[in-house]
């Protein structure tokens, strides 16, 4: 019989996770989440690539969202088991500590729904209420959190080596030494860019110095998009 707690998180996926939006930022950004991928995963001769907890938490740390306390390192471990497929055998296996890149893409995921940065390109007060900034659709919040991680994870040489489509946000996203990662990107008032139609962005309308964002539409599309 299947737990309330296990439906909601399948509920969160199908209404949230499961979109054409998301899946179409995640081809869009492929190269990105490959390269963050193969960076933060080890290979063992008994086992395929994956990523471990603690790569994990060196992902976190290098964006630099421990340092802001945008999120705790005790918040890690539930993130990181809610994006893990069921097991068959914990016991006498490893696998279920071992992620796979289809787990990863649901690992940011849940990290960008946490911390729900504010969107890029778009600008937007700095006392906007956290709970308009947690109601916006998951692939603006993806979107922000791929550009911490490719400024803040990867040097010039890499990120010319991954590309950025032309007309991303993430282009003209800047954080100083001096700043907290994060929060840089919280206090950022950056121009608007034109869209490209390969880069969703998120419709905002303000409306006493308030955004109005618009909620995602409940669109499910298979996770064979998705291909590691």
């Amino acid at each position: 019989m299947t737990s309330i707690y296990a439906q909601s998180e399948q509920i969160w996926r199908n209404t949230r996770y499961w979109t054409e939006e998301v899946d179409t930022l995640y081809k869009t950004y492929m190269p990105l989440l490959t390269a963050t991928y193969r960076k933060y995963s080890i290979a063992k001769t008994t086992a395929p690539r994956h990523v471990n907890l603690d790569l994990f938490r060196n992902l976190v740390s290098d964006i630099g969202l421990l340092e802001d306390e945008s999120i705790v390192d005790r918040d890690l471990p539930i993130i990181f088991n809610l994006a893990m497929m069921t097991q068959v055998d914990e016991v006498n296996s490893s696998s279920h500590l071992e992620m796979s890149f289809v787990e990863f893409l649901e690992l940011l995921a849940r990290l960008a729904e946490k911390i729900s940065l504010k969107p890029l390109g778009l600008n937007i007060p700095d006392n906007i209420p956290a709970e308009v900034l947690r109601a916006q659709p998951l692939q603006v919040k993806l979107e922000s959190l791929f550009g911490l991680i490719f400024h803040r994870c990867f040097d010039r040489l890499a990120q010319d080596a991954i590309g950025i489509p032309s007309g991303s946000p993430i282009i003209s996203l800047s954080t100083s030494k001096g700043v907290s990662r994060s929060r840089a990107m919280r206090q950022s008032s950056m121009q608007p860019i034109p869209k490209s139609p390969r880069t969703p962005q998120a419709d905002v309308n303000l409306k006493n110095g308030i955004p109005k964002l618009p909620v995602t539409p409940r669109i499910l599309i298979s996770q064979s998009s998705i291909r590691e």
